[in-house]
């Protein structure tokens, strides 16, 4: 599996990279071993966002929501985009 993941570039890295997830979430240990604290890993990063979120586009201000819709929507419409190379002296 995990070789399959690199070869997808599905690992957190790519997702990272691409800018599909907002942060990778370090494990000091497999969740599996440890779930207690990768539900409270997570539960602090979700927080986290959300409060950035908050602070960025405040609640009572229309614009703000409507610019935070906008930018979410073209964040998410990037994701299954991708450019075609064409070699050198062909065309389609």
């Amino acid at each position: 599996a995990p070789e399959a993941a690199e070869t997808m570039r599905v690992t957190a890295a790519d997702l990272a990279g691409f800018g599909i997830v907002d942060e990778v979430i370090p494990e000091a240990v497999p969740a599996h071993e440890n779930p207690r604290a990768a539900i409270r890993a997570a539960g602090a990063a979700v927080t986290r966002h959300l409060d950035d979120l908050l602070a960025a586009y405040p609640r009572a201000d229309r614009d703000a929501l409507d610019a935070l819709r906008r930018a979410r929507h073209e964040r998410f419409r990037r994701i299954g985009a991708w450019r075609e190379r064409v070699p050198v002296g062909e065309t389609h």
